[in-house]
């Protein structure tokens, strides 16, 4: 491999945990904006889950090394397993914390590109 193509692959590697990490920032931050409704148990059991779900982002971040694309793909089917089961628990809540839903899609979405082609890369190379 080339040095300028294995450095293009580090930074498209980088871009795919940057974004994987800032996901999982948002979502913890989305966590912590519940803090003061707490006494009631389900605030309490949604800033569990939403704060397991940043911990999913972290590790995803942390698989980009081997499978960038993966990590990027996973992290977009995780966000629509919560939506769809947020949908089931309440018909609202897909619309709860919408901005963080949002930002989570346009960010994964943003990093397909460079992680399929780093990902692509990453075979050639074995």
């Amino acid at each position: 491999m080339e040095p300028e193509s294995a450095d293009l692959l580090r930074k498209q590697i980088a871009t795919a945990r940057i974004l994987l990490l800032i996901v999982a920032i948002a979502t913890l931050i989305s966590a912590m904006l519940l803090l003061p409704s707490l006494p009631s148990p389900a605030v309490l059991e949604n800033i569990i889950l939403t704060a397991m779900i940043s911990i999913i982002y972290f590790l995803l971040a942390l698989y980009t090394k081997k499978r960038p694309y993966t990590a990027i793909v996973a992290g977009l089917f995780l966000l629509l397993l919560v939506i769809i089961l947020d949908i089931f628990w309440n018909p609202f809540g897909a619309l709860s914390r919408w901005q963080t839903k949002l930002l989570t899609i346009f960010l994964l979405v943003l990093g397909i590109g460079d992680s399929k082609d780093a990902q692509r890369k990453m075979k050639a190379a074995a």
